[in-house]
């Protein structure tokens, strides 16, 4: 008998996830006192121009902000 799956389906667009991961990173970063995060406004600016390995180093370079949030 086959264990559990740790497998999690995500729905949308690149664009759609790659806004609402900035978005949550900068809210990260507010909580953790940086108020100039402006990740949300330097990927929307990438995505316009169709840029995607740029917004893809901006959210993992980003993402060390996840090790101060709290699991959901």
């Amino acid at each position: 008998m086959p264990g559990p799956s740790n497998t999690l389906l995500i729905e949308g667009t690149f664009e759609e996830l790659a806004d609402e991961l900035s978005h949550y990173l900068d809210d990260v970063r507010k909580k953790d006192g940086d108020t100039n995060s402006a990740i949300q406004t330097e990927i929307a600016q990438l995505l316009e121009q169709n840029q995607k390995d740029e917004v893809l180093k901006k959210l993992v370079t980003g993402s060390a902000a996840l090790n101060s949030a709290p699991e959901k």
